[in-house]
């Protein structure tokens, strides 16, 4: 979805009572909705927001550069994992024995520094870019339009009448919540062939 096509969902609602605006203002609105809604939607479905680097590790050599602008390592499914394993290595402190990484600047250290070669894959969760016109997409998935709009048409009030300090809005935390549990991916059911 695009920010136009949130101010498109947002003008079919409110056709009577919403005030004419310029793009930049609706530009600044979907920026700010955008960004607002990723934790809820990283958290609620987060494989399809984690992103993953393949990390070459040389024997000796404990620093790695990570690529892009990291938002999180702390959403579930996210860490460093070793090939073939389920589980992240622990994030652990300069100078520690325990097999594991941390984190500085824009920089994976390994702990204890490595002897063998290996793989490894970092999983995380990149910061959400800047929407910058309004045919820029948005992180919500045209499919659910439905589902979105009253979170917008709340929200948009709400940041109309106080700004970008809204974040902490009740009903705007509340048409988030809602929005979230309407797309949460539901588990599918599988049945055992009796025969």
């Amino acid at each position: 979805m695009t920010a136009q096509d949130m101010r498109n969902l947002l003008e079919r609602s409110q056709e009577d009572t919403l005030p004419t605006l310029e793009d930049n203002t609706f530009l600044d609105f979907a920026d700010w909705f955008n960004q607002e809604v990723y934790p809820y939607l990283y958290n609620v479905n987060p494989e399809d927001y984690i992103t993953e680097q393949i990390i070459n590790v040389i024997a000796g050599t404990d620093t790695y550069a990570i690529t892009g602008d990291l938002d999180n390592i702390k959403t579930k499914g996210c860490g460093l994992y070793e090939e073939n394993k389920d589980y992240s290595l622990p994030e652990t402190k300069y100078n520690s024995i325990v097999k594991g990484f941390y984190l500085k600047g824009t920089n994976l250290i390994l702990t204890p520094e490595p002897a063998l070669d290996d793989t490894l894959t970092f999983r995380n969760v990149q910061v959400v870019a800047t929407l910058t016109a309004m045919s820029d997409i948005t992180l919500i998935d045209k499919r659910f339009s439905a589902f979105i709009k009253d979170s917008i048409n709340t929200s948009f009030y709400e940041w109309s009448d106080n700004g970008k300090e809204i974040g902490s809005s009740q009903r705007v935390q509340s048409s988030f919540r809602q929005f979230v549990r309407r797309i949460q991916k539901s588990h599918n059911i599988y049945t055992l062939n009796a025969s």
